[in-house]
């Protein structure tokens, strides 16, 4: 299996949503007063809390803060909350993993 493009931006308005077709993840990082938050979008249906915080090894993420979107019926919505400790390293994160490729999930 192929491995999803990722495609991150930092933002201040949301970015347009993707169709659930789309394998690519797009960021919105927002500052928030503990530290900063990133909306990802295009996540792989099958990722987990674990397979993001191993995306994002070496920066400051809050692992517990890991939150994967569902929809009505509880599946995954392809998107997920990440916040940061440190807003800078949010911002480094978004700038380095932009149009990265998430390990194939097996």
């Amino acid at each position: 299996q192929l491995a999803c493009p990722l495609d991150l931006g930092c933002h201040s308005v949301p970015a347009v949503p993707l169709s659930p077709n789309t394998h690519l993840l797009a960021m919105v990082a927002m500052v928030v007063p503990l530290g900063a938050t990133i909306r990802m979008r295009g996540i792989p249906y099958r990722a987990t809390a674990f397979d993001i915080a191993e995306f994002f090894r070496g920066y400051s993420v809050a692992r517990e803060s890991i939150r994967i979107l569902t929809d009505r019926d509880g599946r995954s919505a392809g998107e997920a909350l990440v916040s940061f400790y440190d807003p800078m390293d949010c911002e480094r994160a978004v700038r380095e993993r932009n149009r990265a490729h998430m390990a194939p999930l097996c």
